[in-house]
């Protein structure tokens, strides 16, 4: 049976597509498997993908040096245009500050103006050009302080606090993508993600389950800094581009989709699954620490998928599984000390 990544190739074929946040952890993951498809069925197309550095983006994913994929390269948190002239059909918005920008504590303006300047870039495109599709890739985030991370909730945030400020960003690129889209005939959905397990995770920075996987492997304590009441789900990255892709492929009439897995558990949970999965020794410290954080906090993080499943999304790799893969590529890349 084709895959959905199998699918969008296909639909790019003697078309092109235009992908901003092309080294992130969806990247990662996407790219290898959609080239892959590309070269076995000689499919002819043009991949765009933005990028702050060339060089940085092929050590990232080696697989992108093709004839066939051209890089642009330009700082959204300077710029709030491609630069080039491009005619791309599909469009997948990514952009956003990475992992270890929000981890060494970039600037709440600058997560905005990621976010603002790639949007601004993607609708001048868009109405200069025939896109045919646009997906924005938009997180829970946006959903603010909410009991329900439902698709037909309304988001309940404040907005002059300074730590909603990647959800700000989110809810003005949805707006503004939404509106340039219907001026110009644009099919537009969003997806917003939750949390993921992938071995694209950074292990040395505030990645609960990276983290402990990479300690049980190496017989380190799993250590938990917050109480670990906090509740959240995992998605296995495979599924997730997976289903970014079918946002991509079909039509379907729900404008907003929630991505990721509905199936929550505790940190201290998660813990002991990893522990009892990997069979080690470690054990688990409960720190218990009044964590202080640039994002505002929230205990339960697990979306509804409702509509996801309504549409014929299904998740195929279930948490246990993914731990057990990720552990796999921990002790095959030896990564005890990161």
């Amino acid at each position: 049976m084709k895959s959905n990544i199998d699918e969008l190739a296909d639909n790019i074929n003697n078309s092109s597509l235009l992908i901003l946040g092309g080294t992130g952890l969806f990247a990662k993951e996407l790219l290898p498997r959609l080239i892959n498809r590309i070269e076995r069925k000689n499919i002819k197309t043009v991949i765009y993908i933005t990028t702050r550095s060339k060089t940085k983006a092929i050590s990232f994913i080696p697989e992108i040096k093709k004839s066939y994929i051209r890089f642009i390269t330009v700082d959204f948190l300077k710029n709030n245009e491609i630069g080039i002239d491009i005619n791309p059909k599909y469009i997948i918005h990514m952009a956003t500050t990475s992992a270890y920008e929000t981890f060494n504590k970039i600037s709440q303006l600058s997560k905005f103006l990621v976010l603002k300047n790639s949007s601004e870039a993607v609708s001048k495109l868009i109405e200069k050009n025939d896109v045919k599709r646009l997906l924005f890739v938009s997180s829970g985030v946006a959903y603010g302080d909410v009991e329900i991370y439902d698709e037909n909730t309304k988001a309940c945030l404040d907005y002059l606090d300074s730590k909603n400020s990647l959800a700000v960003g989110k809810l003005y690129s949805e707006f503004l993508l939404n509106s340039v889209c219907e001026a110009n005939n644009t099919e537009f959905k969003i997806a917003r993600c939750f949390s993921f397990i992938s071995k694209y995770l950074p292990y040395d920075i505030h990645y609960a389950v990276g983290n402990f996987v990479r300690d049980a492997v190496n017989e380190k304590d799993i250590v938990i800094k917050s109480d670990g009441k906090d509740i959240r789900s995992y998605q296995d990255i495979s599924d997730a581009v997976e289903w970014l892709s079918f946002l991509l492929n079909k039509d379907f009439p729900y404008k907003v989709i929630n991505i990721g897995s509905d199936i929550g558990i505790t940190i201290y949970d998660l813990a002991k699954k990893v522990k009892h999965l990997l069979n080690t020794n470690s054990k688990i410290i409960v720190k218990n620490n009044n964590i202080i954080d640039d994002n505002n906090k929230r205990v339960n993080y697990v979306p509804s998928l409702k509509l996801a499943y309504k549409i014929g999304l299904k998740q195929r790799v279930k948490l246990e599984d993914s731990i057990i893969k990720l552990a796999e590529h921990i002790k095959k890349e030896n990564l005890n000390n990161v």
